[in-house]
């Protein structure tokens, strides 16, 4: 997730580090407000919808 964030330039390579610390929790909530992450919702839809841009799978935890 930090690298797709950093090739969407809302974080810079300093971060991604495996972390997900304050720096990556502010880089997802830009990407939520952007008109690719949804506009503002949040949800698993927004984190899908970065998942599909840079090839990662987004998995529901099992019950």
């Amino acid at each position: 997730m930090e690298k797709a964030l950093k090739a969407e330039c809302l974080l810079t390579s300093t971060f991604v580090d495996g972390s997900f610390g304050t720096k990556t929790i502010d880089a997802y909530a830009r990407w939520q407000r952007s008109p690719a992450g949804g506009g503002g919702y949040v949800g698993k839809a927004s984190l899908k919808g970065l998942a599909a841009r840079h090839g990662f799978t987004v998995t529901d935890c099992p019950e």
